[in-house]
């Protein structure tokens, strides 16, 4: 094939444009292929550009796109049960996605949020204002889904304040349940790790609470016990099944 090459030239009154030689054009165009092949040969036959890199789960993974904060979403109040996939199977219908990470602990458990970033920035915006006008419900739950913005100094230094706070309170916390009989009880509105943690309460308050409809269907609280790790929703225990 040949591929014919228009140089610009500039003249007094405008842009021409003239032809170069097509022998000349066709000799530069073979040889810019080889050139290409090579370079792709040299890479194990991968091409580094126009390809989503993705994981062994086929779920989009491009690190270098983590910086890109303008086509990038948050993504919290997820359950523990939502993993990467369930994120690109929802999100991958606004747009082309470029890389998904669900953060975890260092034991591989969810933090129960996570980013979506997509290739641009308009595919991004459709999705936080699809679910921003109609909800975003993942594993049947309602999801929260924001533009990613990057925190500023000030800001990180203040969530380390608050979370070495909170473990200060929960060490007191386990120190006073220690004292008295009874399961005691934390909650939070949301499942998002910076949310605020309340208590320690009893079961007989939990299960009075209940009663009055402070833990309906429609809120979304979540509770532990104060010795436990998983989060569960409010409505779905039976406070007065425990001592």
């Amino acid at each position: 094939f040949f591929l014919v090459v228009y140089k610009e030239k500039m003249t007094t009154y405008g842009w021409s444009f003239e032809k170069p030689d097509r022998h000349a054009s066709a000799s530069a165009t073979v040889q810019a292929v080889d050139s290409a092949a090579a370079t792709i040969a040299q890479k194990g036959g991968k091409r580094s550009k126009g390809t989503a890199q993705r994981d062994n789960d086929g779920v989009p993974c491009d690190k270098r796109a983590r910086s890109h904060t303008s086509a990038k979403l948050y993504v919290g109040n997820l359950k523990p049960t939502v993993n990467e996939r369930k994120l690109m199977n929802y999100f991958e219908h606004f747009g082309t996605i470029a890389d998904i990470l669900l953060v975890r602990d260092d034991d591989g458990k969810s933090r129960c949020f996570g980013f979506v970033t997509y290739k641009n920035v308009k595919d991004a915006a459709a999705a936080k204002n699809y679910c921003a006008l109609n909800g975003a419900r993942i594993d049947d739950t309602y999801v929260r889904v924001d533009m990613a913005i990057r925190k500023t100094k000030e800001e990180k230094e203040a969530a380390r304040a608050a979370k070495a706070e909170q473990m200060e309170r929960k060490q007191l916390a386990q120190i006073a349940a220690a004292q008295c009989d009874g399961c005691m009880w934390e909650y939070k509105w949301n499942n998002e790790e910076e949310a605020e943690i309340h208590g320690p309460f009893s079961s007989d308050q939990m299960a009075a609470w209940q009663e009055q409809g402070f833990f309906a269907d429609d809120l979304t609280c979540f509770v532990r016990q104060l010795d436990g790790d998983e989060w569960s929703k409010a409505a779905d225990v039976d406070f007065d099944l425990f001592p």
